[in-house]
């Protein structure tokens, strides 16, 4: 039985989901991380995903963060505005803790 590729949509929520869990030094890692997944992906793909995701490199041990991106809504994906509003706001949280070292909690 073959396994469906999944769509740009479900490649780039994985994404995010594995740079929220575990860091992501490069895209190597990255790419490593996806394959555990059993997604392959091109480096000239990798770095189109996290340009369209707003995911930037940080001059830290733990290399990318989400820093501004939300997946835009989309039926496929089941994201409604209020999810798009939580993934900024938790976002927006995790780039002022990168900046100013600090937690909200």
């Amino acid at each position: 039985m073959a396994i469906e590729p999944l769509t740009v949509t479900q490649r780039r929520e994985l994404i995010i989901s594995l740079l929220e869990k575990k860091p992501i030094t490069n895209q190597t890692v990255l790419a490593e991380a996806l394959a555990g997944y059993g997604v392959q992906a091109a480096q000239a793909t990798l770095s189109r995903d996290l340009k369209a995701l707003r995911v930037a490199k940080v001059a830290t041990e733990t290399g990318y963060r989400l820093v501004g991106g939300v997946l835009p809504a989309s039926p496929e994906a089941g994201f409604s505005p209020q999810t798009a509003l939580d993934t900024l706001l938790s976002r927006i949280q995790a780039l002022e803790e990168a900046v100013f070292g600090r937690s909200q909690s």
